[in-house]
């Protein structure tokens, strides 16, 4: 049986009074909207803070229940408990010190499997050294990761800071994990996943990714504001019409991949 996995980063918040853009109780309803359309069966969160967590809880349906660990790091996994159970979890400590990446292995109920979830939020900026923080945090995640490739399902998400054709993304695609893409964006829609207040920022390429390994197929996704731009926008106190987040939501549609013995 498929299931949805949406990556998101809602942009955490900072010191935003209540006129400004991105002031969470102006957009928060928009983002629990956005979720609740595409209905991810599990979702990895970056920059969610305590209070967007404690949020999401009043705005989203029963079913989902968020990871505890991760509040600490404003980085958050929240599932649909109806099929997962969370069985292991832990943190990994990347480079510098306040990023980080946190691994769950989970029990899918219906399909009687075990996969693990790593969800991640790397280094920004876009000097040298940079790029060489970024590198180093998708090497750790890596080596954590590789252990369980070869006998269960590997998912991971984040925001990598790391566009198509830069060398992070590039170490983790040409690894045991493959980038979930299945069919080309639109030009129009799929030049970035992160965003200015009211329209698509002037950057060539995702940073937001889904990889899986080969213990999944992805047979289908989408970036959320390729499907109506409306409805991933809400109305401010003036009545402008801006993104809920600074980041686009993507989200895949998997498959297990069966092993010749269940074939």
């Amino acid at each position: 049986m498929n299931f949805k996995v949406m990556t998101y980063n809602i942009r955490r918040i900072y010191h935003e009074k209540k006129g400004d853009y991105f002031y969470w109780d102006n957009r928060k309803e928009k983002v629990a909207e956005t979720i609740m359309k595409f209905e991810p069966d599990i979702l990895g969160l970056q920059e969610s803070s305590w209070k967007q967590v404690c949020d999401f809880k009043k705005l989203l349906p029963d079913k989902y229940e968020v990871t505890a660990l991760s509040f600490i790091f404003q980085d958050s996994i929240i599932y649909n408990k109806e099929r997962f159970k969370p069985c292991l979890s832990w943190m990994l400590i990347l480079r510098p010190l306040y990023r980080w990446a946190y691994v769950v292995k989970f029990y899918d109920k219906i399909e009687n499997k075990k996969f693990y979830f790593c969800n991640t939020h790397l280094h920004p900026g876009a000097l040298p050294v940079d790029e060489d923080k970024r590198v180093y945090g998708v090497n750790i995640i890596l080596k954590s990761l590789k252990k369980y490739t070869d006998k269960y399902p590997v998912i991971l998400t984040g925001d990598f800071n790391s566009t198509w054709y830069e060398i992070p993304y590039k170490i983790v695609n040409e690894s045991f994990l493959h980038d979930s893409i299945v069919i080309p964006y639109n030009p129009k829609t799929s030049d970035c996943s992160a965003v200015g207040d009211t329209q698509l920022a002037d950057v060539e390429g995702h940073i937001d990714h889904i990889f899986i390994n080969n213990k999944f197929e992805s047979i289908a996704d989408w970036i959320t504001w390729s499907i109506d731009e409306d409805q991933w926008k809400y109305t401010d106190p003036v009545g402008i019409k801006r993104f809920a987040s600074d980041h686009l939501g993507k989200i895949i549609e998997v498959t297990y991949q069966l092993h010749k013995e269940e074939k």
